[in-house]
């Protein structure tokens, strides 16, 4: 549905453009043509303003439909910046040169043609100033607007005002000229200016996209060093001003008195326990390998402890966790992040921000304790668009220190690097309750199915699902980088779980450990997490007090630049790292967040350091389960209110999973007041960012 609206905006935005510049190139030239020709072009150029005129009213139209199927937040932008530039001008063509044209088709009818008329402003400039209206609406569809809207909505104004007067001075300056005795002799010379003026405008066209080019180029390139706590652009929430430890406290308030009020802290400070006997003591080895792949072909991977996924990490809920990370041999540098799981700041394992990447032949330390239960990943946050992609990834599992021990607990994670027949094939008794704990690690969202019995969704992203109902052939969408716990006794017959972009299971379990794949199924329906369980108590909600609120717009700009490089970008608030905004916070608040995504792909958002409680989709609030979510997947046309405490200090990674759109920019920081990193990313350091 979004895809149809926004394309088809799109498509009645360039079809406007194509008719407006047919009917204000038409209008500029009719003065020019031969008398036997005129009453011809005349209808030209009214059937081509007709049809114009006709497309702004179905981009008023469309616009109004895409209000009414997605919100204003969708719209807003239309009825603010693109449709004032159309709207006007085509008032204008109706109230003058439609009386105008009419007049000069009259004419043409009784054998006269009177070039001054034809030549008024009030007949073509109109139509030319709608052109110009039409070229600033698709303008806006390649670079849309980031709110607030007004500013954008005025500049387009003043330039297609500015435009309309400069086309009215020089067809004011034509028609003096048709008005003297020779007047074929100034059509002559008007003709060939016109012939020169468009090819100088053709040239002036073609230079100032080099110049654009070039300066975009330049003006998009990262610092060689860049303080990851020292963002130009901050965002408060419409809460109090807060100072922020790296020295971009106040922006719009008293930026001195707040920063000496306020004890700062590193986050190398915030650390897990550092004293202690580990519960569980584990060594993650980085390393390059060659992995030959299910269908043959061979590949450089790299792997922790020679494996890929990399080994399970399973401890109970309360242990003391130490984990040493070895680089034996990848160049670029390596970190661990624990997805999902809440650890203290310095323990985030991100790259430039709460810690230096680990280079070849260099070890780090992490120590925390696992404080909740359920399914998590570790991954390296070093590069990670790349290294993820190429192996360097595990499970992370914790669990109850009572666990039912009957249980089979498998984790599953789905990834690319599948070897033999691609599928994990495992032998359970049937009656044997059985979990398993779904990961994707990719950057894009899956889909799953589960053939061969009844399941429940039992957790997302780590939390339990309050009261989950038995669920058959249900298509599950899990976001990149999410997470679904799937339960069910065991039958007399083999269980399935597929991944819609393989083909072939990505496990199977049967009785005797070699059964047959169930087919999928032909029918499913989709799982909706925002319905399903039932409602519980939570400690906030939608209608709670916030203490600040955020608003974040995702944007497609397929024209745009990344540290020098030419990509499809994708924008938080109009903007790419490090410009994007950076929330900024106290401690123990309660934030609400807003997403809207208005570009063309999902959207995965993941906090680092806390979970989010999901309060509404798409205007509607969340009817079932309380739903706690670390990585959500906003899918095109869609908005989400989410809530959370900030009960984590430090400075937080919060970005959009699709770790090749992080590459290229999409990320931000929810950054504590008080808090500051000595860590830096760039090329002049060992750190890249994400």
């Amino acid at each position: 549905m979004f895809y149809v609206m926004y394309g088809m905006d799109f498509l009645l935005t360039l079809l406007l453009l194509i008719f407006a510049w047919i009917a204000g190139s038409g209008a500029g030239k009719l003065a020019f043509r031969k008398r036997e020709k005129a009453r011809r072009k005349a209808w030209m150029l009214a059937i081509s303003a007709g049809i114009a005129l006709f497309l702004v009213v179905c981009r008023i139209l469309w616009a109004a439909a895409i209000w009414q199927s997605f919100g204003p937040r969708f719209a807003i932008d239309r009825l603010i910046d693109s449709l004032p530039p159309v709207v006007v001008p085509a008032i204008a063509v109706l109230a003058f040169t439609v009386p105008r044209l009419r007049a000069v088709l009259r004419q043409t009818a009784e054998g006269r043609f009177d070039r001054p008329n034809a030549a008024a402003p009030a007949l073509v400039v109109p139509v030319q100033s709608l052109a110009l209206g039409a070229a600033a609406g698709l303008y806006l569809v390649f670079f849309p607007p980031a709110p607030p809207y007004w500013g954008t909505g005025l500049v387009m104004a003043v330039l297609v005002l500015a435009g309309t007067v400069l086309l009215h001075l020089k067809q004011t300056g034509r028609v003096r000229k048709l008005g003297g005795e020779a007047v074929e002799t100034a059509v002559g010379a008007m003709r060939r200016r016109h012939s020169l003026a468009s090819a100088g405008l053709a040239l002036a066209g073609i230079v100032a996209l080099g110049v654009w080019w070039t300066a975009a180029e330049s003006t998009s390139r990262l610092p060689e060093r860049l303080n990851m706590g020292s963002h130009g652009s901050v965002d408060y929430g419409g809460g109090p001003v807060v100072a922020h430890g790296s020295g971009h406290a106040g922006h719009g308030g008293s930026t001195a008195a707040a920063a000496a009020s306020v004890r700062t802290v590193s986050v190398a400070d915030l650390t897990g326990p550092q004293s202690g006997t580990p519960d569980r003591r584990f060594t993650l080895t980085a390393r390059k390998q060659t992995i030959r792949k299910a269908d043959g072909r061979t590949e450089e991977g790299w792997s922790f402890n020679g494996q890929i996924p990399g080994p399970e990490l399973r401890v109970a809920q309360g242990d003391l966790v130490e984990v040493v990370l070895v680089n034996e041999d990848v160049d670029q540098g390596v970190t661990v992040h624990w997805h999902g799981l809440d650890v203290p700041n310095a323990e985030d394992g991100v790259a430039g921000l709460t810690q230096d990447a680990v280079l070849p032949g260099q070890t780090h330390t992490y120590r925390f304790v696992a404080e909740q239960t359920g399914s998590f990943w570790y991954h390296s946050h070093q590069q990670s668009s790349e290294q993820v992609h190429r192996g360097l990834f595990g499970p992370l599992t914790v669990v109850p220190k009572d666990a039912p021990p009957d249980v089979r607990d498998i984790a599953v994670v789905s990834h690319d690097w599948a070897v033999a027949d691609g599928s994990d094939r495992q032998e359970v008794k049937p009656g044997t309750p059985v979990r398993l704990r779904v990961t994707n690690p990719s950057s894009y969202p899956e889909r799953f199915t589960l053939t061969g019995t009844p399941f429940r969704v039992a957790a997302i992203d780590g939390t339990d699902v309050n009261e989950p109902s038995e669920l058959t052939d249900s298509l599950l969408l899990l976001a990149g980088g999410g997470r679904y716990d799937l339960v069910f006794a065991m039958p007399d017959r083999p269980v399935a779980l597929r991944a819609s972009y393989r083909d072939r299971p990505v496990v199977v379990l049967s009785p005797d450990g070699s059964g047959q794949a169930p087919e999928a199924p032909a029918v499913t329906t989709d799982f909706d997490p925002a319905s399903y369980g039932k409602s519980a108590e939570t400690p906030f909600g939608a209608d709670s007090k916030f203490d600040r609120a955020f608003t974040l717009v995702f944007d497609s700009h397929p024209f745009s630049f990344y540290d020098g490089t030419f990509n499809d970008g994708f924008t938080i608030n109009g903007k790419l790292f490090p410009h994007t905004p950076t929330l900024l916070v106290r401690e123990n608040e309660l934030i609400k967040t807003t997403f809207v995504n208005r570009s063309y792909m999902d959207h995965p958002m993941h906090l680092h350091g806390h979970h989010m409680l999901v309060l509404s989709k798409n205007g509607k609030p969340v009817t079932g389960s309380p739903w706690w979510t670390d990585t959500l997947n906003v899918a095109p046309g869609e908005t989400y209110e989410v809530a959370f405490r900030t009960d984590n200090p430090g400075i937080w990674m919060d970005h959009c999973h699709n770790l090749i759109h992080a590459a290229a920019g999409m990320t931000m920081h929810l950054a504590y007041e008080g808090v500051t990193t000595p860590f830096e990313v760039g090329s002049a350091t060992v750190n890249r960012p994400e």
